[in-house]
């Protein structure tokens, strides 16, 4: 059995419009590392960006004139696949990827997108940093920063930050996104914020995991005409669950007896709630902790869903 880990990471420096002036990528397959930098690509056209793991070269070339894009193929160690897109959507940026292990191979973790927006820069000069990457061990805050707003609206919406000079910065979910967490990285003697977006399945044999999220900067007025508008199709929907019965859990239940390592762990929940007290399974946050015998827990977010013939 062999586990790989990928990363990829694009510094995009943006402008108050959304305009990427200077793009970097860095990446690395295991312990290694590839590089390669774009000047000002305006957005004029397609740039490709391939790597060896074995001799950690980075080669790029301008393809078509329909946006920017990563591709690339590692064939040094573990075989991973990956594809990353990043185009302009309006006065937006759509950053898209696609991940998948090659046959044979059993990656650890979920797949993933972590943005990093710094805490006191202007949205003129910010640096985003976005990664496709895998993880094994996540632990985030409880509570939201004050220059914050989540939306929620049937599941998760959209993730609005406000930066200095009454600029914002909205991140939507386009494609893939089943869980988010913010992480404050001051925690770790960092300077940003941390969103992380994660897929809706996890990284499995020769299967593609894809992912999109949406970015676009706007000013006050139209930032909050959108919280707005949220907050009127939430009040449209709210009921009052003071004087209304409890969700009932009434077992529980392991699917998958004996789950080999890196597989799925399946186990069924039987709840209801009443008429007067409804609930979005969208809503409903699941954590995992794994105690082995010996050696560390592990707390990891899941995925709570409702079976089809339900």
């Amino acid at each position: 059995m062999m586990t790989a880990m990928l990363a990829l990471t694009l510094n995009a420096f943006l402008d108050p419009s959304g305009l990427v002036r200077d793009l970097r990528a860095d990446g690395n397959l295991l312990a290694n590392e590839v590089r390669f930098h774009i000047a000002a690509p305006q957005w004029n056209g397609t740039w490709g960006m391939t790597g060896d793991t074995r001799t950690s070269r980075v080669t790029g070339r301008k393809l078509s004139p329909s946006g920017m894009i990563v591709t690339g193929e590692f064939n040094g160690g573990p075989k991973l696949l990956w594809q990353v897109e990043m185009r302009r959507k309006g006065d937006g940026i759509v950053y898209a990827c696609r991940v998948k292990s090659a046959r044979g191979i059993v990656p650890a973790g979920a797949v993933l997108i972590r943005v990093l927006v710094p805490n006191r820069i202007a949205i003129g000069r910010r640096v985003m940093c976005i990664f496709p990457h895998l993880v094994e061990e996540r632990k985030f805050p409880t509570a939201l920063e004050r220059n914050y707003v989540l939306w929620r609206h049937s599941g998760f919406l959209a993730l609005l930050w406000e930066g200095e000079g009454n600029k914002f910065l909205c991140i939507r979910p386009l494609k893939g996104v089943r869980y988010f967490q913010l992480q404050d990285n001051r925690r770790f003697k960092g300077d940003t914020f941390e969103a992380q977006f994660y897929a809706d399945s996890a990284l499995r044999d020769d299967r593609w995991v894809e992912i999109a999220v949406e970015f676009e900067a706007m000013d006050e007025a139209n930032a909050m005409a959108m919280v707005k508008t949220v907050r009127e199709a939430e009040r449209s929907i709210a009921t009052a669950l003071h004087s209304s019965d409890r969700l009932r859990i009434h077992s529980v239940s392991v699917v998958t007896k004996e789950p080999r390592a890196f597989r799925k762990l399946e186990i069924r929940i039987d709840l209801s709630g009443t008429w007067n007290n409804p609930f979005d399974p969208n809503q409903i946050d699941v954590v995992a902790e794994i105690a082995p015998p010996r050696g560390r827990a592990y707390r990891i977010p899941a995925f709570f869903y409702v079976p089809f013939e339900r």
